[in-house]
């Protein structure tokens, strides 16, 4: 039983502020020529502050011939490094073209693909959790997988192959078409039998057209032994249930201006539809552009916002505390035993893909601090559910009043995340406790 005496909540409002969350949101795109020489201040002059991740493009071009020597993994090595000393969350592609020229760019035999996967793998194993994805499998136009000789399922299976050996569960790939990703994994009866596989997509091709200039048209089924013909429709019913497993993300693309056909809500559908985690911020500027001049409707605090500015804000998971309730009663040690109820929603696009963890605070007016585990996993709050997690916990039965606050991070690093609420501390301030 619950009872208001011991408890004062606090207004439990939403922001509308940024939010510099692990795992998510726009991203800047940093080029790399392997065998240059770093330059520290040319690589980071695009990384912003409020921002976690960025997507890391290493053109290989030049070794199409040989294999990777120590030298220039050392200094792959160095600027991957140099990203993680700044916070960052990488999304790393290697290429060998960045021109449209993939046919000429690429090594003349096959087996040298798999040798430099194998020494790319070897660094994204070392850089373990830092890498969140690994986007492609070296070969296409600008790594896209598209004019490439090597684009059997045979060619696709082998290199998916050999980098999940090296992912070791701690780095999702991605692929840029659903079909690629059938190529790799075959039939199965049910979508839901590819979870925990992995593999997620990029998708460069965002808005450029009705079908994301190809990422879903109409084709003979050709890639896979599913039975009848692909369309946009079940393609993006695929995305929307294999994406609540791996993340899904991108660039935007003006295209014809199919962009602008679409009204914010139409396009906040499309998004939590194929359960958008990631974004350029720098690529193409007439989509966000159009963004920005576009203005919210009946979504609540966000009411004559930008769009821009709400897509930002829900880019992957982002979790909002909505109630709170606190009961509890004398113990014969002193201390106090208290219910905690706590309601949260995910209102993002997308889900956490990586485990989180919440504790709960209290603190003192002299300061004093105390955490307590709950055993809540927050990255159980998925897309779209709202979600009541209780646990109990004991507080000294002195006459105090204490603050109780609730706080998350990320479990293999403990980055916090913060939540969407209005609020004055890192975390967020549910009410004051009576002692």
């Amino acid at each position: 039983m619950f009872f208001k005496r011991l408890f004062q909540r606090a207004e439990l409002k939403e922001s509308t502020k940024r939010l510099c969350n692990p795992d998510r949101g726009f991203y800047p795109l940093l080029a790399y020529t392997a065998g240059e020489k770093l330059n520290r201040e040319e690589l980071g002059a695009d990384l912003a502050e409020g921002e976690r991740l960025v997507l890391l493009l290493v053109d290989i071009g030049q070794y199409r011939d040989r294999q990777l020597d120590e030298d220039t993994l050392a200094q792959m090595r160095e600027v991957l490094r140099f990203l993680v000393e700044r916070k960052r969350d990488i999304i790393l592609r290697v290429v060998y073209d960045r021109e449209g020229k993939s046919m000429q760019t690429e090594p003349a035999q096959f087996r040298l693909v798999t040798a430099h996967m194998e020494q790319v793998g070897a660094l994204v194993r070392e850089f373990g959790k830092h890498i969140f994805v690994y986007q492609g499998f070296l070969v296409g136009n600008w790594g896209e997988m598209h004019g490439s000789r090597y684009l059997a399922a045979h060619h696709l299976m082998t290199l998916a192959e050999t980098m999940e050996r090296y992912t070791q569960g701690n780095t999702f790939l991605a692929v840029r078409c659903p079909y690629h990703f059938r190529q790799i994994y075959g039939r199965k009866d049910r979508y839901e039998e590819f979870a925990g596989c992995g593999l997620g997509f990029f998708d460069d091709g965002i808005l450029g057209s009705d079908t994301d200039i190809g990422t879903y048209s109409l084709m003979p089924d050709e890639y896979t032994d599913w039975e009848g013909s692909w369309n946009k429709k079940r393609e993006l019913e695929f995305e929307n249930i294999l994406c609540q497993y791996v993340p899904n993300g991108g660039e935007t693309v003006w295209g014809d201006g199919y962009a602008k056909t679409l009204s914010p809500q139409q396009l906040c559908r499309y998004f939590q539809t194929k359960h958008i985690t990631y974004l350029n911020r720098l690529y193409d500027t007439r989509v966000l552009e159009e963004w920005k001049r576009q203005q919210m409707t009946d979504a609540g605090v966000w009411n004559g916002r930008d769009l821009y500015g709400y897509i930002d804000a829900h880019l992957g998971y982002r979790f909002l505390v909505t109630g709170v309730r606190v009961g509890g009663g004398h113990r014969a040690d002193g201390r106090r035993r208290l219910q905690v109820q706590v309601t949260i929603a995910n209102t993002g696009f997308a889900n956490a893909y990586r485990k989180m963890q919440i504790c709960l605070v209290t603190m003192s007016k002299a300061g004093k601090r105390c955490e307590y585990a709950t055993g809540w996993r927050l990255h159980e709050v998925t897309a779209g559910m709202t979600k009541k997690l209780e646990t109990q916990i004991l507080i000294p039965a002195d006459g105090q009043e204490y603050q109780l606050i609730l706080e998350a991070s990320r479990t293999f690093d403990e980055t916090p995340v913060y939540f969407g609420n209005e609020r004055e501390t890192e975390g967020v301030l549910l009410g004051v406790i009576q002692g």
